[in-house]
C-alpha cells in the first residue's frame, strides 16, 4: 500500500521519536518493538531477525552479565549499609545499658 522506501524512512523516524520520548519518560524498548513492527508490515522476515540475533548473541550475553553484576553490587552495598546500621544500633544500646 505504501512505497517501501517511504515506509523505511517512517520506521526510522518512529525509532528516533521513541528514543527521544524515552529521555523524557520511563525508558522504553523501542528497538524490539520496531523490529516486530517491521516484520508485521513485511519489511523484513523472521528468519532475518533470527539471523541478526544469532550474530549479536555475544552483545546480548555481555549485557546480561552487566545487569547481573549491577544488581548484585547494589544488593551487596545495601547489605553492607544494613550491617553498619545494626552494629551502630547495638553499640548504642550497649552504651545505654
Amino acid at each position: 500500500m505504501v512505497n517501501p522506501f517511504i515506509a523505511g524512512w517512517l520506521l526510522i523516524a518512529e525509532f528516533i521519536f521513541t528514543l527521544a520520548m524515552a529521555l523524557k519518560c520511563y525508558p522504553l524498548q523501542p528497538g524490539g518493538l520496531l523490529a516486530i513492527e517491521s516484520v508485521i508490515i513485511g519489511m523484513t522476515s523472521p528468519q532475518q531477525v533470527s539471523h541478526e540475533i544469532a550474530n549479536n548473541i555475544e552483545v546480548i550475553l555481555s549485557l546480561a552479565f552487566c545487569l547481573a553484576s549491577a544488581f548484585l553490587s547494589a544488593f551487596l552495598d545495601a547489605l553492607t549499609v544494613i550491617a553498619v546500621v545494626i552494629s551502630v544500633a547495638v553499640d548504642c544500646y550497649s552504651i545505654y545499658q
